[in-house]
């Protein structure tokens, strides 16, 4: 249930997923964290772009690196924090209309309830059904999970690369 609207938010770490709705002929988002829901009066893809310059980087640079990462370029997990670790996959391309963005690390289970719709479990014991197969879903957080493999690889190469050996 949404409590509230706002006009101002960034993405954190408490974020379970966040989905498009349409007030007025405009695209506004319902954020869902584990203890509150509320709306945004701007697009999710908007919130996305905001959040990850916040930590830090540009939207399409973050998108880049799961591009190279994961050598596609559909339906891209993007790592909008990466001190914290949150990751969002969208459940459609990144610019549909509609969207949903899940938190990788949110989810307990998912479970397939009919041919075009996924139950997911997420870390708080609340359950929630998305418009997605289960194959997709499947799909999509393998490509989340194998980012983040990624990018902690190359973190842990790095501290483990001796400078001293370099000449």
């Amino acid at each position: 249930m949404v409590n509230h609207t706002y006009d101002d938010y960034i993405i954190r770490p408490e974020v379970m997923f966040i989905k498009a709705v349409e007030r007025k002929g405009k695209e506004h988002t319902i954020v869902v964290e584990e203890k509150r829901t509320f709306e945004l009066t701007m697009k999710p893809l908007d919130l996305i772009k905001k959040s990850c310059i916040a930590y830090g980087a540009t939207y399409n640079g973050r998108r880049g690196a799961s591009k190279h990462w994961l050598a596609t370029d559909k339906k891209l997990p993007i790592n909008i924090d990466h001190f914290e670790g949150t990751y969002l996959f969208p459940l459609a391309s990144h610019i549909a209309k509609g969207n949903l963005w899940i938190s990788l690390f949110k989810i307990e289970s998912f479970s397939k309830l009919d041919s075009k719709h996924t139950s997911i479990l997420f870390t708080n014991g609340q359950r929630f059904s998305f418009p997605i197969t289960e194959r997709s879903l499947k799909n999509q957080h393998g490509k989340a999970s194998r980012l983040n493999i990624e990018l902690k690889q190359q973190v842990h190469n790095s501290y483990r690369w001796d400078y001293r050996k370099e000449v």
